[in-house]
């Protein structure tokens, strides 16, 4: 569920920003997302799942409403990160 959410946010950045189509980019792009979607789920998942004890903590550092917004808030720190280091090479 977190790879599906994150690929439908993130998937037409990473490929965008490849500026190629072919199934090497494509298979690489998904393979980022399934790589931030294993961060994300050993971050995330056992805290999120008491929403309302982590929505008031301050481990909520997006202020997000919703497990949703957190996951988008966190994807979007994700893809600037993956641009800052692939610009460093």
């Amino acid at each position: 569920m977190i790879a599906t959410r994150l690929a439908d946010k993130f998937l037409k950045p990473l490929l965008d920003f490849y500026n190629a189509k072919n199934y090497s980019v494509y298979i690489g792009s998904l393979t980022e997302i399934i790589d931030w979607s294993f961060e994300f789920y050993n971050e995330y998942h056992l805290k999120l799942n008491d929403w309302g004890t982590f929505e008031t903590s301050s481990e909520n550092i997006y202020e997000a409403a919703n497990r949703e917004e957190f996951l988008i808030a966190w994807g979007n720190n994700r893809i600037q990160l993956f641009y800052t280091q692939k610009e460093k090479g």
